[in-house]
């Protein structure tokens, strides 16, 4: 059996994000987005380019998702696929590109520092899985300020790990550490 690939891209959100709604009322978000570029410099290392500037757009229930998630100078990685599009201007000029259609986005590992919610995102009735009854405190709000919260009873069957592997899956985030893509330094010798 093959292995399932699409096009992909990544980059940092430049501008605002945009929700709007197509001509059959689906939800649409577009965004500004932009590329770093390097080149091999002489003597070794990288050189920086002029950055690439292109639009990204994507529709239904993720796109609101994403638009709920992101926010401008997050970096992200992106599935999906390339589209050319032509259209006429408001003068009768004729405005060609390229953007790029998003399947599936998240926030780029390299870059950003998150937690990871395993909760349903829906309501079960809306998936047409069964309902899954959590037990103890929320994750959100723990009983006591220092409490680690109870685990749930698929939590409490699983089969054992290793301390590293659960210490894994909470990685806290301080929103307010996240700077704009030209003040990060984690990762910056890395050309991508």
């Amino acid at each position: 059996m093959d292995i399932k690939t699409q096009q992909s891209t990544s980059g940092f959100i430049v501008g605002d994000l945009r929700m709007q709604q197509t001509k059959t009322g689906e939800p649409m978000l577009t965004v500004r987005v932009g590329q770093e570029r390097f080149e091999a410099a002489e003597g070794g290392g990288f050189k920086q380019l002029e950055s690439h500037f292109f639009n990204i757009v994507q529709y239904g229930k993720s796109a609101e998702r994403t638009f709920a998630q992101f926010k401008p100078g997050d970096r992200f990685v992106a599935e999906g696929y390339a589209r050319d599009f032509e259209f006429t201007g408001r003068e009768g000029d004729q405005i060609t590109g390229q953007e790029f259609v998003v399947k599936k986005i998240g926030h780029d590992t390299a870059w950003t520092r998150y937690v990871v919610d395993r909760e349903p995102r829906t309501p079960s009735a809306e998936r047409g899985t069964p309902a899954v009854e959590r037990q103890g405190p929320s994750r959100e709000e723990p009983s006591a300020p220092d409490a680690e919260p109870s685990p749930s009873a698929s939590e409490k069957s699983r089969s054992p790990r290793s301390k590293k592997a659960a210490e894994a899956e909470s990685v806290e985030v301080d929103p307010g550490s996240i700077e704009s893509p030209a003040l990060q330094s984690v990762g910056a010798e890395i050309p991508f």
